[in-house]
Formats: structure tokens, sequence, C-alpha cells
């Protein structure tokens, strides 16, 4: 299976990088933007796997990585690349910072599946799978109106994308983790996140290969399994 998986080189997107590398039965791409040298890394262990650079904050740097991905002749989209985000109170978000993220973070998911889509339509067989968060089914953490927002919008754009095309045999699918220590949350006030530690059924966060697992489950699953939002927060929406 021919696989892009967007922000792949740090994070959770590396331990999907290396998850849907290992078996050596995929051929992957994967893109970055500030993470060149754990990218280099990735692709010098994984034969298989080569990294591109693409900012998504920048128009033209999408617009380049577009124009390759018909040579890819992908069968998988795997969407978890993540542009800067604005956390701060609704009321005191300007347009510009709700602008910006809807640029960096929704467009760009949405050309690439567009341009994914031509190819998969005509092969009739396609794979696309996107991370979203468990936040949109908990307590929204204060400050993330423009994030959540963003991530509402690609859930209901999976859902049409899951209609419109069953019948090529393609499947439009998310995975909504819970929270994840990872670098992005590097700067969170270490008090409120072992409060959100002790607040998991596990008393453990989710684990990075747990949501790859979850990942692959999509992309190997039959064409049956479509329209679906996998949430990985260890049952903590039915605890109260």
């Amino acid at each position: 299976m021919n696989i892009l998986l967007t922000g792949g080189a740090s994070g959770l997107g590396k331990a999907l990088a290396e998850h849907l590398a290992a078996p050596g039965s995929h051929r992957l791409w994967i893109t970055f933007c500030h993470s060149e040298a754990a990218a280099r890394e990735l692709e010098a262990t994984h034969p298989n796997l080569q990294a591109l650079h693409c900012d998504f904050a920048d128009p033209g740097s999408l617009d380049a990585l577009l124009e390759r991905l018909p040579t890819l002749n992908l069968d998988a989209l795997v969407h978890n690349a993540l542009a800067a985000w604005t956390v701060k109170h609704f009321h005191n978000l300007k347009p510009e910072a709700l602008r910006a993220g809807f640029e960096g973070n929704v467009m760009p998911v949405v050309r690439l599946t567009q341009a994914a889509l031509k190819g998969f339509r005509k092969k009739r067989f396609g794979r696309i799978v996107t991370v979203l968060t468990a936040a949109l089914y908990e307590r929204p953490p204060i400050g993330w109106s423009e994030y959540l927002a963003g991530k509402a919008y690609l859930w209901a754009m999976t859902r049409c994308w899951a209609v419109e095309n069953a019948a090529f045999g393609i499947t439009a699918n998310c995975v909504s983790p819970g929270f994840l220590p990872t670098d992005l949350h590097a700067d969170d006030d270490p008090r409120l996140v072992e409060e959100w530690r002790n607040r998991m059924p596990l008393q453990r966060f989710v684990e990075p290969e747990e949501v790859a697992r979850a990942v692959a489950f999509f992309l190997e699953g039959p064409a049956s399994l479509n329209g679906e939002n996998l949430l990985l927060n260890q049952g903590q929406t039915l605890h109260p």
C-alpha cells in the first residue's frame, strides 16, 4: 500500500510513521516542517520511507506537495499534521487567529483529500484516516475553541467523504485520541497535566502506539468500515 502521512516526523506522527513503515510491505511518504533531523533519521531506519518537506502554513509549500501527489500513486492518506494554533478564551480571539487556524489546519486536509480522491476514484480503492481529538466528546479545555472548531469541521467533512465515495471502494474514518504526552503539550502546566492523568480510568495517558494501531486498523479494514470515528480515551466519557 502506498501511504502519505502528514506530520510524520515528531510526536504522535513519528509513532505512526514507525508503525506503518515497520512491516516493510507499505511504501510510506511522510511530511515534515521543522523536524528535519528526525525525518532524516526515519528515512535512514526505514528504506521504504521517504520524507517530504511541507509547511502547511505556506500556500506555496502546499502547492508543491499537491503537484507531486499524482506521482505517488497513493492508496491511502493519513492526516496528522498540525500547524500553529491559538490557545485563548474565545472572546479574546482575533479574526486573524481564527482565519490562520483554518487556513493552516483545515484547508491543507481538504485540498490534499480532494487531490487524492481523484486517484482513489480511478482505481476504485482508497483509505482516508484523519486524526482528531477525544476533546470533541469531552468537556472542552478552556481556550481550545479555535482548535476544536477545526477538528469538528474535519469530522463533518469525513462523514461526507465516506458517503460520497463509498461506491468507489473508498473509506474515510477518524481516530480521536485522548491526551497524549507529546511535545505539543511541553509547555502545559505540570499540575494540570497530572490532574488530567489522574482522571484517566487507567491512571495513565493514551500511548502513541495505541493510536498507531487504530490508524492501521482503518487502513487495513474492509470497505464496510466507513464513516466512523474511533474514540481512544479509555472510556473516559462514560465516567462521571
